[in-house]
């Protein structure tokens, strides 16, 4: 049996035996062929772009509490019943070396005292016992001028169981502070008014201060309501203090040899306030000198 095969461009397009006279095959040139084979393809290499993570909120993280502790604070002494409180505050002037201070208990004895090398501010705190008698403060300058105000503007303040009783500066050569024991175990509560009336005396002594005594007593009567002195042999300023119902007072200064606080012997004078007004008085005596004071004086206020 015949046949035939026909191949073009390496492909079979026709085969076949069985036809009559003739049998056509249309050989196409827009036959491309069979595929050729493909090459391997290479890639190109894939870079990733950096990623960034996105930021984390981290939830707060409260620490452990630290303990802590405290320095233990150094507290100013109390007042008890055999201890009283007393504070000073000093600021000198340019000459710091020529100011001291001293306290004595009615003995004389200097129990606590104190000067300066330096120029500034100072303070001293200190609890007195309990004594039979009063205690003096004294604030001297060696110069004779003070710690106010020719060479600067020093001063000084002292505080006695919690209450001021003294303060200043523009003194001479020294100035005294009393400080009764008499009080109680705290600061004095203030008074009601029409109870306790304050009174002052600003006294300074001439060079016998051993001839000067004064005294106050209730108009009318021989009672003494307070006193003081005598005094050191020098010229000192002191300070008293005291507190009254409201009334009439006299006070009386007293000179035992007869000449007065000024002005042979040192230029001594006194001051008197009552309830904080100056009462008004001539200083110059010879033997005594007495000043009524109470009432009538408050009203200079009005």
């Amino acid at each position: 049996t015949g046949s035939y095969e026909i191949t073009w461009n390496g492909a079979v397009v026709a085969n076949g035996g069985e036809f009559g006279n003739e049998e056509t095959v249309i050989l196409s040139s827009s036959n491309p062929g069979p595929r050729p084979t493909s090459s391997p393809v290479t890639q190109a290499p894939v870079t990733q772009a950096p990623v960034t993570p996105a930021p984390v909120t981290q939830a707060p993280v409260t620490p452990a509490p630290i303990p802590v502790t405290q320095a233990p604070v150094t507290q100013p002494p109390s007042p008890t019943a055999s201890c009283i409180p007393f504070k000073l505050e000093v600021t000198t002037d340019d000459f710091p070396e020529e100011t001291s201070w001293r306290v004595k208990d009615a003995d004389g004895t200097v129990v606590i005292k104190g000067n300066f090398n330096n120029k500034g501010t100072f303070m001293e705190e200190d609890c007195l016992p309990r004594n039979v008698g009063d205690y003096k403060f004294i604030i001297r300058d060696s110069w004779g001028d003070g710690i106010c105000c020719n060479e600067g503007n020093g001063s000084y303040q002292v505080t006695w169981n919690g209450v001021v009783v003294g303060s200043g500066g523009n003194f001479g050569d020294r100035e005294t502070v009393t400080l009764s024991t008499s009080v109680g175990p705290g600061p004095s509560p203030t008074p009601p008014p029409g109870t306790c009336i304050p009174f002052n005396l600003v006294l300074t002594t001439d060079d016998y201060g051993s001839e000067t005594t004064w005294d106050v007593k209730k108009s009318g009567t021989d009672t003494v309501v307070l006193s003081g002195g005598s005094y050191g042999d020098f010229v000192e300023t002191h300070i008293e203090i005291g507190c009254f119902p409201d009334g009439e007072y006299i006070f009386t200064i007293y000179d035992s040899f007869m000449d007065g606080i000024c002005c042979d012997f040192g230029d001594g004078t006194f001051e008197i306030f009552w309830d904080g007004v100056l009462v008004p008085a001539d200083t110059m005596f010879q033997d005594s000198k007495s000043v009524t004071f109470g009432s009538a004086t408050r009203r200079l206020r009005h």
